[in-house]
């Protein structure tokens, strides 16, 4: 009877030492889960923020200022402008009155992106990124030369 028991106590303790490592794994994954959950809650209330705050139009007088604040935005995250210049004021498919700015940078992957995302949280206007290229920098590997078109909507005059 002793041998039984004792096999049994050392397949319950093997069990055990299995099921624990089991569970500790488990409690990393959903350690991993909460903080992604938290992640995605932040950005939520984020975007409900921006949602819930007036959109400011800026009107044509008011386009340097927002060239200034893009230029800005850019190059806080690392972004260098080589060019930046608006285009004429026209009227998009909606109705709406736009200026088109084309813009040359330089960056890596990272802060073109970042800096994309932040077009969408100026203060000063409504940014819409209309179209972009990228290319390889050939004298500075592995930084990027993008080209980018956005459209700044203006408030009617």
């Amino acid at each position: 009877m002793v041998g039984v028991t004792g096999t049994a106590l050392f397949f319950l303790s093997l069990l055990y030492i299995l099921l624990g490592s089991r569970l500790g794994e488990r409690g990393e994954e959903l350690q991993k889960l909460q903080a992604e959950l938290k992640g995605v809650r932040e950005t939520i209330l984020s975007a409900q923020k921006r949602y819930e705050e007036p959109i400011f139009l800026p009107t044509q007088k008011e386009i340097p200022l927002i060239m200034d604040e893009m230029t800005e935005v850019g190059k806080s995250l690392g972004v260098d402008f080589r060019s930046i210049r608006p285009g004429e004021i026209a009227t998009d498919a909606s109705g709406s009155l736009v200026v088109p700015v084309e813009m040359t940078v330089i960056s890596t992957y990272k802060e073109l992106g970042q800096f994309i995302g932040a077009l969408a949280a100026l203060k000063r206007g409504f940014v819409v990124v209309d179209s972009f290229g990228i290319g390889r920098d050939q004298v500075l590997l592995p930084r990027l030369q993008c080209h980018l078109r956005v459209k700044v909507a203006l408030r009617p005059s």
